[in-house]
């Protein structure tokens, strides 16, 4: 069974919380891990369930909705993109910013 957004936080642990920041901290600079965090270890945790999709639009994940999160609101990208970029959702692009292949190791 696939947890949802609510649920997967519930279930970290202060282990996994202490090795999510050393991981951010990494990419950028992290004091703490906050919700924005936290949703980007949700996708990488769906992704590792194989939750997200490629069609012909990209990456998606089809039942977004019913997992608790908003595609558009949860994950628009901001500065990940560069300045190239105005916005937007691309999952692939998140994907390679936050080096999702150690985030999964975590989640």
């Amino acid at each position: 069974m696939i947890l949802t957004l609510n649920q997967f936080k519930e279930q970290l642990t202060e282990n996994q919380l202490k090795n999510l920041l050393l991981h951010f901290d990494a990419i950028y600079d992290c004091k703490q891990v906050d919700e924005r965090e936290i949703k980007m270890c949700y996708l990488a945790y769906l992704w590792k369930n194989n939750q997200v999709v490629l069609n012909e639009l990209g990456y998606d994940i089809p039942n977004a909705n019913e997992l608790g999160i908003d595609l558009f609101e949860d994950y628009e990208i901001a500065f990940e993109a560069g300045e190239d970029e105005g916005g937007g959702v691309n999952l692939g692009v998140l994907h390679d910013y936050y080096v999702f292949q150690d985030l999964e190791k975590i989640v």
